[in-house]
């Protein structure tokens, strides 16, 4: 989480997705595998986990809304090559 957070906060977002996408497979796939998960031992820390989880996917799905409009602009100002338009 903290990775993610540093990446998204230094505006390097193809990492930060990478990262952010991890850390919600390991929250949500893979921890609650295990056995220990529903123990009322943990129940702070999966609630924890859950609602981190969820902040990390609203800002995955920003992010590839904001990579998708900077997409479309640059394939605005390029002329089907790669070129730039003058």
């Amino acid at each position: 989480l903290s990775l993610f957070s540093t990446l998204y906060e230094k505006d390097q977002f193809s990492v930060a997705y990478a990262a952010g996408v991890k850390f919600v497979e390991v929250a949500l796939l893979q921890i609650p595998q295990n056995g220990y998960f529903k123990s009322k031992k943990y129940r702070k820390q999966r609630t924890k986990s859950a609602v981190d989880a969820l902040r990390v996917t609203k800002l995955l799905g920003g992010m590839v809304d904001e990579m998708e409009e900077d997409e479309e602009t640059s394939n605005n100002n390029c002329d089907g090559n790669g070129s730039s338009i003058s």
